[in-house]
């Protein structure tokens, strides 16, 4: 993924920019946005609402085998469809389209993040003044990004940030509203909003922006009208029922469509319980993804389709259907994991992470299970499943490297009065395919009997792989 695919979530909006966002809704989605380019500027410089019902020009830019551009119709009504901070001096706006009005689309791989710290790694994306006029007779060409260095000031509501390379004012205006963007592995992380500037740019090369906490504020000003600013998979586990348990037998696959759809089933279960994404991301938090400070991860929705997946495992393994209240005590026995890493499975620097993983609370002999973006490379057990007291080769080498006091916490914390322990001592680490791959998959041929006259003894058998694996 590169910065210049953001232009699929810029639109031009007038004479400013907007960022497409999708809420925690189905229903409609936003644009994110400067007030003051929704206004009129008075003779005293003063910015006035324009009134309801005025058409607003919107320009989205879509990719499909090529770019090509297209008009979201939109009327500014107050309340309605536009929704201005209270504070007359925080410069941001949401705008409402509801999808039934236009067109019904996807915008994901976008999250929102507090975290404003910025070591060149960030972008001010938009339509600048200079690009649309040089080139007014094709609009794919005036989207342009900029590099963002490094912080400098906060200023009231807005944050000054350095620019990489000196920009001026006609690359510069036009760009209000337009996002202050991270680019990670496979999505892109909004931390803000370009705002308007007393002095477009200033003479250190600078910009304002308004970080995302001022329309995360709007959202709550506005909780009766607006939806928070989440993928609409966290809301229910509904969202990522189509994403589960999609294994395949190759050959053989006919021996396992049965299961398939048996385990597809069983996620009904939890659909209809009162267990939610959103619920077990506010819960557990940090302790869902390996020892990662970026905490924007956690609206990764392959985490929320793993815990599908785990939860109809569990119910399975413990002959249960569990609630809400049962996960505290689930996650103490069996501690589910992810980590969005192409970085190798079992690899030193990701067994490493693993040491640093928390797992308090998790019991003795207790499972770690780990889900990465990639699966591990090689096809053999031993390199998904990592047996409490393994001796393999990475294990015994990191395990000495602690045992010298070179890596880990081997020393007595003066707080906590005792040693950390060596995790893979007390713990059993799998790979999450494992519970697919080698007790379905590579064992097909055992489930080629079983179809809807026989589903007792399916579960039945489900049951004895799951629960011997975890001893619940």
């Amino acid at each position: 993924m590169e910065i210049t695919n953001f232009k699929q979530y810029s639109v031009i909006v007038d004479g400013g920019t907007g960022v497409l966002f999708q809420p925690m809704t189905e229903e409609y989605f936003y644009i994110l946005t400067a007030r003051h380019i929704l206004q009129n500027k008075g003779e005293d410089d003063t910015y006035i609402d324009k009134v309801d019902n005025t058409s607003i020009k919107v320009t989205r830019f879509i990719f499909e085998n090529s770019w090509k551009t297209e008009e979201i119709p939109f009327e500014l009504i107050k309340g309605k469809t536009y929704f201005p901070h209270s504070n007359e001096n925080i410069d941001a706006a949401i705008l409402k389209i509801r999808f039934d009005e236009y067109k019904k689309f996807e915008i994901k791989d976008l999250y929102i993040s507090e975290n404003t710290t910025i070591n060149n790694d960030t972008y001010l994306c938009g339509f600048p003044d200079d690009k649309r006029k040089a080139n007014q007779g094709n609009l794919l060409e005036q989207f342009t990004n900029y590099t963002i260095s490094q912080n400098s000031n906060d200023l009231d509501f807005k944050k000054s940030v350095r620019l990489l390379d000196h920009q001026t004012q006609n690359t510069i205006v036009g760009m209000s509203g337009g996002g202050i963007v991270k680019l990670k592995d496979n999505y892109f992380k909004l931390i803000g909003i370009q705002s308007q500037m007393t002095k477009t740019v200033s003479e250190q090369n600078e910009i304002d922006f308004l970080p995302i906490i001022y329309f995360n504020e709007i959202v709550t000003e506005f909780s009766d009208r607006l939806n928070i600013l989440l993928p609409p998979y966290l809301a229910n586990f509904s969202f990522v029922k189509d994403k589960v348990f999609n294994i395949d037998a190759g050959p053989d696959d006919n021996d396992i469509v049965f299961t398939r759809n048996f385990l597809k089933n069983k996620a009904n279960q939890i659909i209809n319980s009162d267990i939610t994404p959103i619920g077990i991301k506010d819960f557990f938090k940090e302790r869902l993804v390996l020892n990662n400070a970026d905490l924007a991860t956690l609206n990764d929705e392959i985490i929320y389709a793993t815990w599908l997946e785990f939860l109809v495992i569990m119910n399975i393994a413990k002959n249960k259907v569990h609630s809400f209240s049962d996960l505290e005590d689930l996650f103490n026995k069996v501690r589910l994991i992810y980590k969005n890493t192409n970085s190798q499975w079992q690899g030193s620097d990701f067994l490493k992470e693993c040491m640093n993983c928390d797992l308090r609370d998790l019991q003795v002999n207790g499972t770690v299970l780990i889900n990465t973006k990639d699966i591990p490379a090689k096809e053999r057990i031993g390199h998904y499943k990592i047996d409490k007291d393994s001796i393999i080769p990475s294990i015994g080498t990191l395990k000495k490297d602690y045992q010298n006091g070179n890596f880990g916490d081997v020393f007595i914390d003066d707080a906590a009065g005792e040693a950390k322990e060596f995790v893979f001592d007390k713990y059993t680490f799998i790979h999450f395919e494992f519970l697919k791959k080698f007790l379905i998959v590579e064992q097909s041929e055992e489930f080629k009997d079983f179809d809807s006259t026989n589903q007792a003894e399916l579960l039945s058998k489900l049951n004895s792989i799951y629960g011997e694996l975890f001893s619940l």
